[in-house]
């Protein structure tokens, strides 16, 4: 919804490992973060917060009790799967 952080994250990444631009010591990954950071807060303190999420539906949307996952070792490990496999 805000392209303008990811194609500046992006075009930060792309200047570190194509042009060869350094930034101090400061990996380009972190700049490209803090930049994306800096540009969110920026958008949002001058009212221009178009891709904030609504959480009023967000309650609805998951259920109230924990699911774990059951793995499936039986289906994994039997004789027909690894007889393919090996």
């Amino acid at each position: 919804m805000t392209p303008q952080i990811a194609w500046s994250g992006f075009a930060i990444i792309l200047v570190s490992w194509f042009g060869g631009v350094r930034y101090q010591g400061i990996p380009a990954g972190l700049v490209a973060i803090a930049v994306g950071m800096i540009i969110a807060w920026a958008r949002t303190s001058f009212g221009l917060g178009l891709g904030r999420p609504d959480l009023k539906g967000v309650g609805g949307r998951f259920p109230a009790s924990l699911l774990v996952p059951i793995p499936a070792l039986v289906t994994s490990f039997s004789a027909s799967v690894l007889g393919v496999i090996l």
